[in-house]
C-alpha cells in the first residue's frame, strides 16, 4: 500500500482496508449457467450480491464490484493438426465501467499453443506454450498496459508450470 496515492485518506473503505495489513477478505456468492459442447460454450454467473470486493476506478478510487459476466467460445479446426479457439468475455459491472475480454488461440498437434488477448482500453498481450506428454506443461506470457494509465505498470511476465496428475479417459470439454 506504500506506493499508492490516495487522495481522501479519510475514506472508511481505505482506512479499513489499511487497519487490516492491506488484505482483505469478504464471503460472496454467485450463481451461473453454462452450455458447453466440444465446439462451443456459452455460460453467464450473476455476481456477487452478498459479498463486496474493492477495486480502484481510474481515478484511485475504492469502489464495490457487484455484476454479471457473458462468456462466449468457439473451437474450429483448420485441419487435422491445428486448431483455433476464439472467446470473448464481457463484464457488466453496476458501480465501475464495463470491461470487454476478447482472446484468440492456436494449438497445433494438441502440445504447441500461442495467442493472444486484448482487454478494451486496459491491456493487450500474448502467450505461448507447450505439452509433454500430456503430462507437463509450460506456458509464457506477457501483458502490456495500453492505457492511459500504463504508467502505473509497465506489463506483466508470467511463466507457468502446469503437471496433470492423471490421464483422463473420458470425453473432456475444457477449454
Amino acid at each position: 500500500l506504500s506506493d499508492i496515492v490516495i487522495r481522501q485518506q479519510n475514506d472508511p473503505r481505505y482506512l479499513e482496508l489499511v487497519s487490516q495489513g492491506g488484505s482483505k477478505s469478504n464471503f460472496n456468492l454467485t450463481g451461473g449457467l453454462g452450455l458447453f459442447h466440444a465446439r462451443f460454450y456459452l455460460g453467464y454467473t450473476f455476481g456477487q450480491y452478498l459479498g463486496k470486493s474493492l477495486l480502484s476506478d481510474p481515478m484511485d478510487v475504492l469502489v464495490a464490484y457487484k455484476g454479471s459476466n457473458i462468456s462466449i467460445g468457439y473451437k474450429f479446426g483448420l485441419n487435422e493438426n491445428w486448431k483455433i479457439f476464439s472467446s470473448a468475455h464481457y463484464k457488466l459491472l453496476f458501480s465501475h465501467k464495463d470491461s470487454f475480454l476478447a482472446t484468440i488461440r492456436a494449438k497445433y498437434k494438441g502440445f504447441l499453443e500461442f495467442g493472444s488477448t486484448y482487454k478494451n482500453e486496459e491491456s493487450a498481450g500474448f502467450f505461448a506454450g507447450f505439452q509433454v506428454k500430456k503430462l507437463v506443461e509450460l506456458t509464457y506470457s506477457y501483458e502490456l498496459p495500453v492505457s492511459d494509465n500504463s504508467s502505473v505498470g509497465k506489463g506483466t511476465h508470467e511463466v507457468v508450470l502446469g503437471f496433470r496428475i492423471t490421464q483422463v479417459q473420458r470425453r473432456s470439454y475444457f477449454w
